[in-house]
């Protein structure tokens, strides 16, 4: 019998050694969902793949460098992927074309990036937020573009409560087409630098055109540097941190710090009738007030409000009352509030607040409301009563069962006999 030769083809001759090898596994800080400019579904890493790229098959001999298999057109090819992450919440590569010629080695692939090659940038969906590089307050005119310049009137940026965001205030300029007034709320969720180069990652809200999920105009990046009395800050005009300078790209901003809110020490002194430091409460309208002498505010708690007054300017003073501004920070914003306060007894204040409004000047110019009473907060007492006092007489506690042997002792525990009360109130 004639045995025929056996011919064996191996799948290297059509991909390089290896491409069958078992995957190989993504860092654990890589997992997630993301975006991508481009792309408008998530895109998600687990510890083998990339969804649109591939699955890994091997590390390239380069840091950062890793081959993934993919298909395009139904034809399988190879890429390879030069991957920083600069943060936790963002990812950058730049990538080759994807290869279904052999190459041999594979981590020839590699070599195929080019410098000038675009940068493509990932922004990890669930990107918690992060304390902003920019803070305070300041004045900005922007650019759209070579020779337009939106100076006047000046736009303005202010640093939110949080200090994990900025709301920018965008001034429309007449004689120059494009600009709009207009508000960005800027949330940061990455900071990196890059050789000199200073940059941040935020997600933001437009007041024009945000929508939820519509993260293409969300996600944005920044450059920024320092200047003299401020900072020169430069927007990606999309998804993208295609930026190299603070002072080139889709909208550039000069920013001049404004000068800190600050109360006049002189004017908005506190008499000495005003307790500082201690809790003042009002408990059936669920109100707190601390008064800080040395800093010159009033916190102000009430049911889930929470608010701190800074004494902006003295109105009037007598010998037991004061009128005064108060500056209030209210999420990424500065208002103003009228307020009054009045001794009436030792330990009893009474207090009125307007309406907030944009403009100290105008903040007492309207009508304060309704008093409100508010004493110190008066700690509880231990009850004098301990033990367990059956009923079996005629005082008012033989009308129930006592029981103070409780570990609050604060607390009296009360067992109602309902027949005898009952009796007694018929």
């Amino acid at each position: 019998m004639r045995v025929l030769p056996v011919f064996i083809f191996s799948l290297g001759f059509i991909f390089p050694s290896g491409i069958c090898s078992g995957p190989c596994h993504l860092p654990s800080s890589w997992l997630g969902s993301w975006f991508e400019s481009g792309y408008g579904l998530p895109i998600e890493i687990t510890t083998t793949t990339l969804a649109h790229k591939g699955e890994c098959r091997q590390k390239g001999k380069g840091e950062g460098q890793v081959i993934f298999r993919d298909s395009v057109h139904g034809t399988e090819c190879l890429r390879c992927l030069y991957i920083h992450q600069k943060h936790p919440n963002i990812i950058q590569y730049k990538e080759s074309h994807c290869i279904s010629e052999r190459v041999s080695p594979m981590t020839k692939i590699c070599r195929m990036i080019e410098v000038d090659d675009p940068l493509k940038t990932l922004f990890r969906l669930s990107a918690s937020p992060v304390p902003c590089p920019i803070s305070g307050s300041h004045s900005f005119s922007y650019q759209l573009g070579p020779g337009r310049n939106c100076s006047s009137p000046l736009s303005s940026l202010t640093e939110c409560k949080n200090k994990d965001s900025f709301m920018m205030r965008y001034q429309a300029c007449p004689d120059m087409q494009g600009s709009q007034s207009m508000t960005e709320q800027v949330e940061c969720i990455a900071q990196w630098k890059e050789g000199s180069i200073r940059y941040f990652a935020a997600r933001v809200n437009s007041s024009i055109t945000s929508r939820s999920r519509e993260w293409e105009n969300m996600f944005r990046c920044f450059v920024y540097r320092a200047q003299y009395n401020g900072w020169l800050l430069a927007q990606s005009g999309e998804a993208a941190c295609n930026l190299h300078k603070a002072t080139e790209g889709y909208r550039t901003m000069s920013l001049v710090t404004a000068p800190r809110h600050s109360a006049n020490t002189s004017s908005c002194q506190f008499p000495s009738w005003l307790p500082s430091g201690q809790l003042l409460q009002n408990i059936p309208l669920n109100l707190s007030v601390v008064v800080r002498a040395a800093s010159l505010t009033m916190a102000i708690t009430r049911a889930e409000q929470d608010d701190t007054l800074l004494c902006a300017a003295l109105m009037a003073q007598a010998h037991h009352s004061l009128r005064a501004v108060f500056r209030v920070e209210r999420g990424c914003d500065y208002l103003y509030q009228c307020g009054q306060v009045r001794k009436m007894t030792e330990d009893v204040l009474a207090i009125r607040m307007g309406r907030q409004a944009r403009h100290q000047e105008e903040a007492c110019q309207q009508e304060l409301g309704e008093e409100v009473f508010i004493r110190p907060a008066t700690p509880l007492s231990p009850c004098p009563l301990s033990g367990v006092f059956p009923p079996g007489s005629c005082s008012p506690l033989a009308l129930a069962t006592v029981n103070t042997d409780t570990t609050n002792t604060h607390n009296l525990k009360l067992t109602a006999m309902a027949a005898i009360i009952t009796k007694m109130w018929s």
